[in-house]
């Protein structure tokens, strides 16, 4: 009776469509439509300026209990520049918002590039990748140069300290008031915004990866045989990874893991998807080995990955394809793959959002069960982010943005939607992978029975 995902290779049946989660969203309120300005507040450094209903732009969320942390691009016209000689029309921010508003925002970096939030030893972290303006010394070893330059580091946040008030904002200088900046870390080399292609880390916060437009990629570790990860340790290197022949095309995605290699060890994985495949770095002590894992035509932020699971998209095939380490172990029929954009990953569902032009089309997939338990369109979105199994979106509808947050509803409401449906095909299976008691699954065939009767019952009589 319990529905099975598809062999790899087999077509996906249609999938019926649900609203499974319960929808939590909240705005602020702008004077101006379409945002305000940051020349528009007035007050010290320290007190909230932007909204994140000014941002024009956004390169990434993250949430911490029920806290959004956003990077945005917000207009900066007539505001003074912290670089010498540069006019900065926008101005890029880390804003701190919950459910009241806009509690906290920061000057990040010159740039903002992408922001990512870990839990480690109990410790909250909110990592931002951004263009600044640094000594040439610091991100080129071979130079003495107190010369400034624009280029990319690597900003660790504590996020207690962040929620404090404890951190400067880019303009600032540091005085003895308690603040400090956040921790940076340097590439020891020379990388620019547009250079950057891809970039994430590892759960346990001691790798690194930046993938880049030339095909190779910027390998970031801390000292881990002391156990360090890359908030507490001074002595953070960091490697080039050279790119794989014939596939030294932008790398468009990238995902770290660690995990077993094929004699036993332990490794650490690197997977990067370029124009043309799906790719792996596996990282010893002794040697770094590279291995195609699959031809596939990956477009930007269509691989999404939680330990050793990776889904991609293959657009050329309209399929979702799911791999664990290295080996293909499903595929996955879906509708319009060619036009999706992005795609997410919870511990549960796939989520992806396509394009078109005037509208964006957000859907869940639940592959265990065979269903879509959300689908939605929106305007537009900023940004989005997944934590658990719940969903998060910065986005637009009609004049107003706004912060969303999906979160599922209950097993038993879930059970009831497709009872209430007839849909008894559906429950039992979800009944059955959820484990739910042998009595409700009595009683779910005993509903299928009577209702299959009716049908039965209904043919005779006409």
């Amino acid at each position: 009776m319990a529905t099975q995902s598809p062999e790899p290779g087999s077509p996906a049946a249609v999938m019926k469509r649900y609203f499974l989660f319960n929808i939590e969203s909240y705005e602020e309120k702008s004077n101006k439509k379409g945002g305000l300005d940051l020349i528009d507040y007035d007050g010290p450094t320290y007190e909230t300026r932007v909204k994140f209903t000014s941002i024009i732009d956004s390169q990434g969320i993250t949430v911490l209990n029920n806290t959004w942390f956003i990077l945005g691009t917000v207009k900066s016209k007539d505001i003074a520049s912290p670089v010498p000689d540069m006019d900065l029309e926008f101005r890029s921010m880390l804003l701190v918002c919950s459910k009241e508003g806009t509690k906290l925002d920061l000057q990040s970096h010159i740039h903002n590039y992408g922001i990512w939030s870990r839990v480690v030893n109990e410790v909250q972290y909110i990592a931002t990748i951004g263009e600044d303006y640094i000594e040439e010394r610091l991100t080129n070893p071979g130079s003495n140069s107190h010369e400034k330059v624009l280029a990319v580091v690597i900003k660790i946040w504590e996020v207690k300290k962040l929620l404090e008030g404890k951190y400067y904002s880019l303009e600032e200088e540091q005085g003895k008031d308690g603040k400090s900046f956040p921790k940076i870390i340097y590439l020891n080399k020379k990388v620019g915004i547009k250079d950057i292609s891809a970039a994430t880390f590892s759960d346990d916060f001691s790798k690194g990866v930046i993938g880049l437009t030339s095909g190779s990629s910027i390998y970031i570790k801390a000292n881990n045989n002391k156990g360090y990860n890359l908030f507490t340790d001074k002595n953070v290197q960091s490697v080039d990874l050279a790119p794989l022949k014939d596939y030294n095309k932008p790398v468009t995605n990238v995902h770290i893991v660690n995990d077993m290699d094929e004699s036993g060890n332990p490794a650490w994985f690197v997977f990067c998807t370029t124009e043309g495949a799906l790719y792996s770095y596996v990282i010893t002590p002794k040697a770094t080995k590279r291995n195609v894992i699959a031809g596939i035509t990956a477009p930007p932020y269509t691989l999404a990955a939680r330990g050793n699971e990776i889904v991609v998209l293959d657009p050329e095939n309209d399929e979702l394809k799911k791999f664990v380490g290295q080996n293909l172990v499903n595929k996955w029929s879906i509708e319009e793959a060619s036009t999706v954009q992005s795609v997410h990953l919870t511990e549960r569902y796939i989520v992806t959002v396509r394009c078109s032009e005037k509208t964006k089309t957000v859907k869940v997939y639940d592959m265990v069960n065979n269903i879509i338990p959300y689908q939605t369109v929106v305007a537009e979105i900023f940004a989005t982010s997944t934590s658990g199994d719940c969903i998060y979106f910065f986005l637009r509808k009609v004049n107003a943005k706004v912060l969303e947050t999906l979160r599922e509803k209950s097993n038993i409401d879930k059970l009831e939607i497709f009872l209430k449906k007839k849909h008894y095909d559906v429950a039992y299976s979800f009944a059955e992978s959820e484990r739910f008691s042998a009595e409700v699954l009595a009683e779910i065939m005993r509903y299928y029975g009577d209702y299959y009767l009716g049908k039965v019952r209904l043919c005779i009589d006409e």
